[in-house]
């Protein structure tokens, strides 16, 4: 027989901020564990009641059947964007009345006024508490000892947080991070403990008016069953994890939708004079005032690569005003007037001409002007000034290059995406003397690879791919399968990184796929890894191994799958502002709701090369 607790009436009115439910009268909660299970009839049937509820000033009613269902109380939330939402938690073993009391403090929150006009357009979400259970730590110790102690048995955004002090319960939904975008402050990243202290020091001052105060209270963790109305279809129910829609097994043509999304994002951003919006915040509704042009470069690359793929004219538009601005800030220098270097204020660095390089690789014919020719091959040829003498290696900026100043060590990326560009220039133009170059930098940059080891594997995603195409046009047979080994090597070292259930760091449903370089993991780090999982996936297909291609195809899918669950859509963006302004983004993880060019470029990159991987892996008769 299920656990259950009872827990006593309370006589002062909630206050319902943001998912903290402060109550008074609370004695003690009890350890919950049940399996909970709703059919789509009894999540219609919730949404139904709560909407003719909060219609009905707060008057929400269900039948004596409900108080059986288990769990540990119930939660009832309502997004009308841009306002803030208004959420209600009540604990109680009878969900009925659980369910009851929180539709009412809803309905009678003093901002739900501004909700009732529009009650037809505000999406309901509901959710059931499953699981509750006591948090063990030393509040008297050191914070960050407790902290890690409380992360050790929680984790972000599916444990929400119900705490006793004084007489009062507060109680924080799991999803609370993420309405408030607390995993990102800028461009620092709060994960973990970390982030458990914001949200524990926000609950303390909701609960005992002291934000200090979750060191000497009762403290308990809670899971929930939620669901939401459908964007697009109002009393449908959707159901919900971490906040978000879990996807079924990426097919083609959810494959292509999300590329579509994912590449009118990037054009979107991209404003008349061709800048993108470098990062932006969905939840504070700002844009990053620095700006990164590496990153724009990729994105150039990415958007040139999307037309080629997907044929809207609009994204070749976009491709060709972001680089127009990169071409405004160029310079022929005095010393090496052959080459053209893609500048940021007084330097020029090897990975931003070696992006640009990329998207002149792939630019549009029926957008290339007879000057750009001549700037292709120009800033490729910077790439091969940037080279150092020792086999494989690069200078990192220019006045390095130019005054034989080795730098201290080899950048991380620019080095793959030298080799890469050379690469995709030879692919483009037959011009042997690109792919040359490529084949000069092999021996050094397999080298490096071997030496580093799969620890580094994000640190060599350009280089995966470099070898991987070279395996793909190279004739001579010793040196395709040597390139072949290489690439495969990366291919498979980003498998062993991949998270699966039975992870040494933990699993959670949403983790699959996943790179393994962080938990939660992120999604820059997945989709870089998965441009190399594509390549190494085509060049399987192209060379005939099958067990190979289904091997890399099912970890490209399953990478794919872990960032399109984390990519903004209509149906997981309620609680979000401006949800339009989102819309196709790829945030940066879990957790957090940043929305950065190159998260998006790097998904784009590998889902358009992916974007056959389905149909044919289904031909083979693989499933994932």
């Amino acid at each position: 027989m299920r656990k259950r607790f009872a827990i006593l009436v309370f006589a002062l009115a909630a206050m319902s901020i943001l998912g903290a439910a402060c109550q008074s009268g609370v004695q003690s909660i009890q350890p919950y564990s049940g399996d909970i299970q709703l059919t789509v009839e009894q999540q219609k049937a919730l949404l139904d009641s709560a909407r003719k509820g909060l219609e009905a000033g707060g008057a929400a009613t269900l039948s004596a059947d409900w108080s059986a269902i288990g769990g540990a109380g119930a939660t009832v939330e309502v997004f009308l964007p841009p306002k803030q939402p208004i959420i209600a938690v009540e604990l109680g073993s009878d969900y009925a009345k659980a369910f009851a009391s929180a539709v009412k403090k809803v309905a009678t929150d003093p901002k739900f006024v501004d909700f009732k006009a529009d009650l037809g357009k505000v999406r309901i979400k509901v959710g059931v508490i499953d699981s509750m259970k006591k948090l063990e730590f030393d509040g008297a110790g050191k914070e960050k000892s407790a902290l890690k102690k409380i992360d050790d048995q929680t984790e972000n955004a599916v444990f929400g947080f119900a705490m006793v002090k004084d007489g009062k319960t507060g109680a924080q939904v799991p999803e609370y991070a993420l309405y408030k975008g607390w995993a990102m402050k800028g461009e620092t990243r709060y994960m973990g403990w970390k982030l458990v202290k914001r949200q524990l020091r926000d609950l303390a001052q909701k609960t005992a008016n002291d934000r200090e105060a979750w060191k000497t209270a009762e403290l308990h963790a809670f899971t929930t069953k939620t669901f939401i109305d459908k964007a697009a279809q109002i009393g449908e129910p959707l159901e919900l994890y971490r906040g978000k829609n879990m996807l079924p097994p990426i097919s083609t043509e959810s494959l292509k939708a999300s590329a579509i999304l994912n590449a009118d994002y990037l054009a979107r951003v991209n404003d008349e004079k061709g800048k993108f919006w470098y990062i932006y915040w969905p939840n504070e509704d700002e844009i990053a005032k620095n700006y990164g042009i590496v990153r724009h470069a990729g994105s150039v690359y990415g958007l040139f690569e999307a037309y080629n793929h997907l044929k809207d004219k609009k994204y070749a538009d976009a491709g060709r005003r972001g680089l127009n601005f990169l071409l405004a800030s160029t310079q022929n220098p005095k010393e090496a007037p052959d080459i053209t270097l893609v500048m940021e204020k007084t330097q020029s660095v090897l990975g931003t001409n070696a992006l640009v390089a990329l998207a002149y690789a792939v630019i549009p014919e029926d957008v290339m002007t007879p000057q750009d020719k001549e700037f292709r091959d120009k800033i490729g040829s910077s790439i091969l000034y940037y080279r150092m003498p020792q086999k494989g290696l690069f200078y990192t900026t220019f006045d390095q290059a130019l005054n034989k100043k080795a730098p201290k060590e080899q950048a991380r990326y620019y080095p793959g995406e030298a080799m890469l560009a050379l690469v995709r220039l030879y692919e483009r133009t037959q011009d042997k003397k690109w792919l040359d170059a490529a084949k000069d930098l092999a021996p050094g940059q397999k080298e490096l690879w071997e030496k580093a080891g799969h620890n580094s594997v994000g640190d060599y995603c350009w280089v995966g791919q470099a070898f991987a195409r070279m395996a793909r046009i190279e004739t001579d047979p010793a040196l395709k399968e040597e390139y072949k080994k290489v690439a495969y090597s990366h291919a498979d070292a980003v498998i062993k990184h991949q998270f699966q259930p039975g992870h040494p760091k933990g699993f959670y449903p949403d983790y699959l796929g996943g790179a393994d370089n962080s938990r939660p993991p992120r999604t820059t780090p997945t989709s870089a890894r998965s441009e190399s999982l594509a390549e190494n996936y085509l060049t399987a297909k192209a060379l005939g191994d099958v067990e190979a291609q289904k091997k890399y195809g099912v970890a490209l899918l399953q990478s794919i799958h872990f960032y399109a669950q984390n990519q903004f859509t209509p149906d997981n963006s309620y609680f979000l502002p401006y949800p339009e302004k989102a819309l196709g983004g790829i945030r940066g993880s879990l957790i957090a709701n940043d929305l950065r060019i190159d998260y998006n470029q790097h998904a784009l990159s590998s889902k358009l090369n992916g974007l056959d991987a389905p149909a044919e892996l289904a031909a083979l008769g693989v499933k994932w």
